[in-house]
């Protein structure tokens, strides 16, 4: 994987990440962009975000500096944006009501101490299909950092390894 295009998603996860939170608006990193940020090696052609419903169009606001597409209205509402040539896709839902209280979403911290949240893999290894190509990776990655995992995780742990059947 090209060492330049990581550190491009990397300056752009940190950016992100800063403005929303200084802005009080609650997000979750999602779809490969979870996975990229738990440190999977994953090809990314955008950074997926998900906002808590009643920030959605404070967001919007927010990312008006970079001239971001209209509100789409299709499954999720979303709107996508530029920075760099790395597209940003902000979605929201009325269902996504309360992510402080999501025991899928993760607090992240990177080596430079920047706080991230995300899904967690236990998320996308519930729902992907058996035999899709991410579950190996996935299941391999959970067993090889398992400390990582429960410091991680912590007292979420056992409710997200129930989800997989109690492994």
């Amino acid at each position: 994987m090209d060492n330049q295009v990581n550190f491009g998603w990397w300056d752009l996860i940190k950016i992100i990440s800063k403005e929303l939170d200084i802005n009080d608006i609650s997000y979750s990193y999602d779809a490969s962009t979870s996975l990229f940020v738990h440190g999977m090696e994953i090809d990314m052609d955008d950074l997926d975000i998900m906002v808590q419903w009643d920030c959605f169009t404070k967001s919007y606001d927010l990312f008006q500096k970079y001239q971001p597409s209209d509100i789409s209205y299709h499954s999720f509402v979303h709107y996508h944006f530029y920075i760099n040539g790395l597209k940003v896709h902000i979605l929201g839902s009325e269902q996504i009501d309360n992510l402080a209280e999501d025991l899928e979403r993760v607090r992240l911290i990177t080596t430079q101490g920047d706080v991230i949240w995300s899904k967690s893999l236990f998320f996308y290894r519930r729902h992907l299909v058996t035999d899709h190509p991410m579950v190996q990776d996935i299941d391999a990655w959970i067993e090889n950092n398992k400390a990582g995992v429960e410091v991680l995780y912590g007292n979420k742990l056992d409710h997200l390894y129930a989800y997989r059947g109690g492994e």
